[in-house]
């Protein structure tokens, strides 16, 4: 059965991509995550936000594998996954991208994307269906000009949109993404809200962390605020807007 239709029939029994239950990481004396719960659905976008130092990348390390958390539970559509590796993590198809761009900067841009694909292996040429699969996701992005192009030559927004590419690459259930956002032009912000849309249109639910308010607001189903290890709020982008803890929490009030 293919990963799409493995993810439909997870969906049609009512599992749920991400869960976490009692979420908590400490670093020494530093709480970083106290009993997060929050809940990830089937097709949606869903944003993370908070303050600086709230605990937001520490839930995505804990989430992929990168952190094992002190205490609580994250479940994969139902199977818990808490402290797997984050390329077991990944097999299973919850695909992460950085805040700080993760590209092999000595390979071209479509070697990038060819060691992206789950089903390669190093040590035999990629099949022609890779090829093709890579071939269009560069087109997608608009990149397919920089193909033969190291990717460490790039600008820090092509940089972005070449590890997009190798997330897609991917074939992610859920796909997380830190700051989709940051440090783009505004030309380039709107095509990444553009392709944020299509991914989840083509099936695959979107968790996000995001400083850019405009940019989460528009484009989140739900969103979840942290601040101090806490969450603090859930809602809709109207509901967060009003929410006067999470207003308290911005102005340093909380």
């Amino acid at each position: 059965m293919s990963r799409r239709a493995e993810r439909r029939d997870r969906s049609t029994a009512g599992e749920v991509p991400v869960v976490t239950e009692g979420l908590t990481k400490r670093f020494g004396g530093l709480t970083a995550l106290d009993g997060v719960d929050i809940e990830v659905r089937d097709d949606e976008i869903v944003g993370l936000i908070g303050p600086n130092g709230s605990g937001k990348t520490t839930l995505f390390d804990c989430v992929t594998g990168a952190y094992t958390p002190d205490e609580g539970t994250v479940f994969l559509y139902g199977e818990e996954i808490t402290g797997l590796s984050e390329n077991r993590v990944a097999q299973r198809g919850l695909v992460r991208m950085f805040q700080q761009t993760r590209v092999y900067g000595g390979m071209t841009v479509a070697e990038n994307l060819l060691v992206a694909a789950p089903s390669e292996s190093l040590l035999r040429p990629p099949s022609t269906a890779t090829r093709e699969e890579a071939d269009r996701l560069l087109e997608y992005v608009d990149l397919a000009g920089l193909a033969e192009v190291e990717a460490g030559r790039l600008s820090f927004g092509q940089q972005k949109l070449v590890e997009f590419a190798m997330a897609l690459m991917a074939d992610p259930d859920v796909l997380l993404m830190d700051e989709p956002a940051g440090g783009i032009n505004p030309s380039m912000i709107n095509r990444m809200l553009d392709y944020i849309r299509d991914v989840n249109d083509d099936d695959v639910t979107v968790f996000l962390i995001e400083h850019d308010m405009d940019f989460v607001m528009n484009v989140a189903d739900r969103i979840y605020v942290l601040a101090h290890g806490e969450r603090i709020a859930e809602g809709t982008p109207e509901e967060i807007q009003t929410n006067e803890r999470v207003l308290d929490a911005y102005l340093g009030r909380e």
